[in-house]
């Protein structure tokens, strides 16, 4: 049997994170003709230049939508609160009609009241103030240094928030995201992914064909894999949640969103399939090879790549003979 090589111990802090910088990952990917949608996240905290993976929620639901975000869990908490606001007042802007405009409105309050705490509180103003009376107020060259000020600032709102849920049909399944940018629908692809390790997790899942109509089975195995792959990235912590979210069938519980968690020991057998298959490694038969050429070169060699000489030399000494392998089991 392949003996597996211990995992190194994961970091519970990371230090000095380089301000600026966005972190989390949330993945969320389409199967089985858009019936269910797969969708897995990390538990980074963050606060200020201090990490800590303590396995903090990145997903909450609104009635049957599923949100998950990126950034400050505060100012993701605060973004959800506009939208728990309008809820209260009118349960039809979860509607699938009202759904991009609810989530365009929090989004962008929210953002304008963070560049009003970050540029305009010594004024003691807000957003609508500054931008209707203030040319009178400031006198045009301040006014446009100040609305120069609050745009080159904006870059550093780096918040997203990616929302799944269904319309009339089983396969109508709506994903759409939300940043500083803009809104951006990926309900044709089927994919998603957010955070600093966006761009690894999207990767993953196209390496690995996913879209809208491959199987659950591939599908849940490409998930796994686009976030253990992200955990290299900045930011991105190795504890893992997974769901599984469809639209809601008749029998459903109705205090409840129409969701299946993964549990835990099911997706510690996804790192290790995905450890075992598909987790990118330098093959140890050409470990040789490259000392060699590295040595022609110039350079190469060191304890690191001695240690692993040494372990494969142990490994072949352990390794059955051929008339061991054959010898009938008593």
């Amino acid at each position: 049997m392949r003996r597996r090589e211990p995992r190194q111990p994961a970091k519970l802090f990371r230090l000095w994170r380089q301000k600026g910088t966005p972190v989390t990952v949330c993945i969320a990917s389409a199967c089985n003709a858009a019936r269910e949608v797969i969708i897995a996240t990390d538990g980074m905290s963050t606060y200020n230049e201090i990490t800590a993976d303590v396995d903090l929620p990145k997903i909450m639901w609104f009635g049957d939508w599923t949100f998950m975000y990126s950034g400050g869990a505060s100012s993701a908490d605060l973004i959800f609160e506009q939208i728990r606001l309008d809820v209260t007042n009118d349960l039809s802007v979860l509607s699938r009609e009202k759904i991009e405009s609810t989530v365009r409105r929090a989004f962008k309050n929210y953002l304008a009241q963070w560049s009003v705490d970050r540029n305009l509180r010594p004024y003691n103003i807000e957003m609508g103030e500054f931008l209707s009376s203030g040319r009178a107020k400031f006198g045009e060259e301040r006014f446009a240094e100040l609305s120069r000020q609050i745009e080159n600032d904006s870059i550093k709102f780096l918040e997203q928030v990616l929302v799944i849920g269904w319309g009339k049909s089983p396969h109508s399944v709506t994903m759409f995201e939300m940043n500083r940018d803009g809104m951006f629908s990926h309900s044709l692809a089927g994919i998603a992914a957010i955070g600093s390790g966006q761009n690894v997790a999207v990767s993953t899942l196209l390496s690995l064909g996913c879209g809208r109509n491959i199987p659950f089975e591939y599908t849940l195995y490409a998930v796994a894999a686009a976030k253990f792959a992200a955990e290299n990235c900045e930011g991105v912590g190795e504890k893992t949640s997974m769901f599984v979210t469809r639209k809601r069938r008749d029998g459903d519980d109705p205090s409840r969103c129409p969701c299946t968690i993964v549990p835990e020991e099911k997706i510690a057998a996804l790192r290790e399939m995905w450890e075992k298959y598909s987790k990118p490694r330098i093959p140890d038969d050409a470990l040789l090879k490259l000392h060699t050429i590295s040595r022609e070169l110039g350079y190469g060699g060191g304890m690191d790549i001695f240690a692993k000489f040494m372990e494969m030399m142990n490994k072949e000494q352990v390794k059955p003979s051929a008339s061991e392998k054959s010898e009938p089991e008593q």
